[in-house]
């Protein structure tokens, strides 16, 4: 969020949202069964809020303007792909380097990550 400049203006809505207990307690009982995930209910709501700012904010009506949003929304869910991807790869590279240099599976071999 710090490269768009958005950490000021979203960075205490965030903080408020995931250090809330009562969004905590709702979330864990009623949306995730496991209490892990509660960790990732503030970024759905803001997700949720985003999509629904958007779409009350940008009517599509008629075909060239559906084409649009069909290719503006498909292109945040490639970025959105990419950046896990990327994160996964990462994550990936850690593992394997603390295991002792890039052990991968080899014919017959057992992966140590």
């Amino acid at each position: 969020m710090e490269g768009l400049g958005l950490q000021r203006m979203l960075g205490p809505i965030y903080d408020r949202l995931d250090r809330s207990a009562g969004m905590r307690r709702f979330a864990a009982r009623w949306i995730y069964k496991k209490p892990v995930h509660v960790d990732y209910f503030a970024r759905a709501v803001l997700l949720l809020a985003s999509w629904a700012a958007l779409d009350t904010r940008f009517a599509v009506i008629g075909w060239k303007s559906q084409l649009v949003a069909l290719a503006f929304f498909q292109a945040f869910l490639l970025v959105r792909i990419a950046l896990r991807l990327g994160l996964l790869a990462s994550q990936l590279e850690l593992h394997r380097a603390r295991a002792g240099g890039g052990a991968r599976a080899g014919k017959g071999g057992r992966d140590r990550v």
